[in-house]
């Protein structure tokens, strides 16, 4: 696993109203900042551990993920009692390159909680 990882976030509203909004920062792992004493550093974010519903998406070529593409699991979490408690963020996991086509993973936690 990489030290540093590329990390997309995607805020309650903007997955909720299908918009193209997110932002894009790094992530490393909550140990190994506390190790190389990174914790201070100046915009730095923990994030908690909580439950999270994951997924993936993937962009092709120049395209750009999009809150939009988490549309699927707004619909699961809506069918199954759930919904959206904090802003949904993950990390890229891989790429894919065949000829011409060049494809991105990124795997997405959406923080929940349950309403039923």
């Amino acid at each position: 696993m990489p030290v540093v990882q590329i990390s997309p976030e995607f805020t309650i509203d903007s997955v909720y109203n299908n918009l193209d909004d997110y932002n894009f920062g790094l992530m490393i792992d909550q140990s190994l900042a506390e190790e190389l004493e990174l914790t201070d550093t100046p915009g730095i974010k923990l994030i908690p551990s909580q439950t999270c519903l994951t997924t993936v998406i993937s962009s092709e070529g120049a395209g750009h993920i999009m809150a939009s593409m988490l549309h699927d699991a707004v619909n699961y979490m809506e069918d199954n009692g759930m919904k959206m408690c904090g802003n949904a963020w993950g990390s890229t996991i891989g790429s894919y390159s065949e000829g011409n086509i060049h494809k991105r993973y990124h795997e997405i936690y959406i923080p929940i909680e349950f309403i039923r």
